[in-house]
């Protein structure tokens, strides 16, 4: 049985510290997040320097190894999206997204799989387009500049994938 024990937040592990961020207080740090910038946001989080790991967890730290955090025990799912290239040589060159400070480049014109919690960049990134109509202005002219919003990158999401499925995918086109 695993008992539960609060130890100061400067003992902790990176992985008991994400963890505690993520299961505990449900943050959605990333699982590369560590040092100070992760004990910051959990300070502010819950107002205290104090974490709750298990005796689990304390062993294996005390043994000189990270234990496995229970966010980084998920398997990350991946979205494969197809980014259309546009007639302008810009809307040809690849796609910087970025996530909680995680950032990668996105090929345009290939399926290309990104984790999914980075298809809101996508589908978040708008652009306003105005057109004018021709006639309902002031004495006959033309009428007032209307806003549309339109994708700032046209894309369509092809499949899903697991992380193997992905690594396969990385391994076939590394070749």
């Amino acid at each position: 049985m695993t008992q539960l024990k609060r130890i100061p937040i400067d003992e902790a592990t990176d992985a008991q510290l994400r963890d505690f961020a993520n299961v505990t207080l449900d943050l959605g740090v990333h699982h590369l997040e560590r040092g100070e910038n992760l004990k910051d946001k959990i300070r502010s989080a819950c107002n205290g320097d104090f974490v709750t790991v298990s005796d689990g967890q304390s062993a294996a730290a005390d043994d000189g190894e990270s234990a496995p955090s229970t966010a980084e025990a998920v398997e990350r799912t991946y979205t494969v999206v197809y980014i259309d290239k546009g007639e302008d040589k810009i809307d040809q060159d690849p796609v910087f997204i970025s996530h909680q400070g995680i950032s990668m480049w996105v090929e345009r014109g290939k399926d290309q799989p990104i984790p999914t919690e980075f298809l809101s960049c996508l589908t978040d990134a708008v652009r306003t387009m105005y057109h004018q109509d021709k006639e309902g202005g002031i004495g006959g002219g033309p009428g007032p500049l209307v806003p549309t919003q339109v994708k700032a990158y046209p894309f369509r999401v092809v499949g899903t994938m697991t992380q193997a499925e992905r690594d396969a995918w990385a391994a076939e086109q590394a070749a």
